[in-house]
């Protein structure tokens, strides 16, 4: 028998990595876990971050203040020289983001996947 839980809140977890930054979401994301996700999302890249990858697979459920900062966290990543990804999605995240027909507004790691690799570059002469 398999018994499931849903997370009454929600949390914020932030990895830093060599060469990017992993934020794993999950449960009830509201106002209440917005200064977390601010900090692990808007704060200064490290030097040498290139990409920020979103884990939103165990979501539960997430509201309008959290979108936007998922929105702007995009914005902040590209403008310092960083792309931000979604690598999973939870039903809760999915859905709302189809409700407020923003579907494409996060770009996803499975996209990148599905692009052909550029060719390696050859030595310089």
């Amino acid at each position: 028998m398999t018994t499931a839980t849903l997370e009454a809140t929600g949390h914020v977890d932030c990895v830093h990595l060599a060469d990017g930054l992993l934020v794993r979401l999950g449960g009830t994301l509201t106002s209440t876990e917005l200064p977390e996700l601010r900090d692990a999302l808007l704060t200064p890249l490290d030097e040498g971050c290139r990409d920020v990858v979103v884990d939103a697979g165990e979501v539960t459920a997430i509201d309008d203040e959290a979108i936007a900062v998922l929105l702007a966290a995009r914005v902040w990543a590209e403008d310092h020289g960083a792309r931000m990804l979604l690598s999973r999605t939870a039903p809760a995240l999915e859905s709302t983001l189809e409700e407020l027909a923003i579907t494409e507004a996060l770009p996803r790691l499975a996209a990148i996947r599905n692009h052909p690799m550029p060719a390696p570059r050859g030595p310089v002469d």
